[in-house]
């Protein structure tokens, strides 16, 4: 009778523990989700009590998280200059992991760019071209003429000697700032070409530094001419501050070439500026056939909307080139030419 209860009993309490030891799935996941988000707030609490100690204690503290048993993550707060072996892999892992994540994101981020399904797109790539080439070419153009018209009045001094001619003199201050701005147009274009996010292609690479090096080139080269037909550099100074304003103004980025009175459309054609823009939109944009939205009309390529709405096609790019090298000799010629004729030297 006695082994008979305790038998009974011992099933009962079997039952009982059985049941007691069942959970529902659906509260074994809330339970994980609550303890993740308690745990994501307790990184956050130490976080911010890492960043009330003083710089020098705060560099040397860091969380690291471990996940633990059953999908939790685990935060523990460390000295990074004494983290065991483990530990320093755990780090390493993690900061690695961070690194192909925002690499992943940056090119996803690049190639939707690329697609460039909107409109706007299309004029947000023109305002980044329009500012890389003009303000940085106006700040070589305006850097430059100081050291011009120091090197003038050396230059007197010297022709009166009998030292070298006038065309000599021109072509050696021009060779000069030319290996400085092969520097300068290259490192510049690297930058601006990842960062905007063109297609890396050998021909539209060399389109894109072909351009971006003639703009430095005459914006240099027009600075060097204002400062021989003119007095001093405060005179050539402001006299580049008038043509640099009709330059941003008829460049075709604030007004689109179709839009310019016919009246006005020549000095468009004048402006090294438009012919610039228009190199650099037309070959890096001008062939793709990507369909992009047009708010109240319907969906056309890029290559049509840029010769319906701005003009620029890409046919057009080797009068464009010539265009940026005739510029750049016009100027190069003038500036040699009033180095050798006018005299503005104060006796």
């Amino acid at each position: 009778m006695a082994s008979e209860l305790t038998r009974k009993n011992g099933s009962s309490s079997s039952r009982r523990n059985w049941a007691g030891g069942y959970q529902d799935p659906a509260d074994v996941l809330r339970q994980r989700s609550i303890a993740a988000e308690e745990g994501d707030e307790r990184e956050s609490l130490m976080w911010a009590a890492l960043e009330k100690p003083p710089t020098y204690d705060r560099m040397r503290k860091g969380i690291i998280r471990q996940t633990v048993d059953g999908g939790g993550a685990l935060c523990s707060e460390v000295d990074i200059h004494r983290l065991r072996r483990q530990d320093r892999k755990l780090l390493l892992d993690r900061i690695f992991r961070v690194v192909e994540e925002d690499n992943e994101r940056f090119l996803k981020r690049l190639r939707d760019r690329m697609d460039r399904s909107k409109q706007q797109d299309i004029f947000d790539i023109l305002g980044a071209i329009y500012a890389a080439i003009f303000f940085l070419g106006a700040s070589n153009a305006i850097a430059v003429q100081p050291i011009v018209g120091i090197e003038r009045t050396v230059f007197y001094r010297e022709r009166a000697a009998g030292m070298y001619s006038a065309l000599a003199y021109a072509l050696a201050q021009v060779s000069i700032e030319m290996v400085y701005i092969l520097a300068q147009g290259l490192l510049y274009s690297l930058l601006l070409f990842s960062m905007i996010g063109f297609i890396w292609q050998a021909t539209t690479f060399f389109w894109f530094f072909f351009f971006i090096f003639m703009s430095f080139a005459y914006f240099v080269l027009h600075g060097m001419m204002i400062v021989a037909l003119t007095p001093d550099h405060q005179v050539a100074s402001i006299l580049s501050s008038f043509f640099y304003t009709f330059w941003n103004l008829f460049s075709g980025f604030l007004i689109p070439r179709p839009s310019i009175p016919v009246w006005w459309r020549w000095y468009y054609w004048g402006d090294p500026v438009a012919w610039t823009i228009y190199g650099v939109v037309a070959s890096q944009l001008g062939q793709k056939e990507n369909l992009i939205d047009i708010p109240g009309e319907s969906r056309i390529t890029v290559k049509q909307f840029l010769e319906d709405n701005l003009g620029y096609e890409h046919s057009f790019l080797g009068y464009v080139a010539l265009a940026h090298l005739g510029f750049a000799l016009v100027f190069f010629l003038v500036f040699g030419y009033s180095i050798k004729c006018l005299n503005f030297q104060k006796r």
